[in-house]
């Protein structure tokens, strides 16, 4: 087992909750084709202004393959 980092939150919402729809949609946001989300966590709502929208990672285990 080795450790990997992967998003926790996503523009705010938890990463492993969203759908595929949802994923696919705050991608286009990370990648500027479509407008970014408002921050969740501001109370004005300004729009998110962490790189990619990226609020947090986690840290999990992932088995090692070796292909011989």
């Amino acid at each position: 087992m080795s450790t990997r980092y992967a998003i926790a939150e996503w523009f705010g919402r938890p990463f492993e909750h969203l759908s595929v729809a949802e994923r696919q949609s705050l991608a286009r946001c990370a990648l500027k084709l479509n407008p970014t989300p408002p921050c969740p966590f501001q109370r004005s709502l300004p729009t998110c202004s962490k790189r990619g929208g990226v609020f947090c990672l986690k840290a999990i285990e992932v088995e090692t393959v070796v292909l011989v």
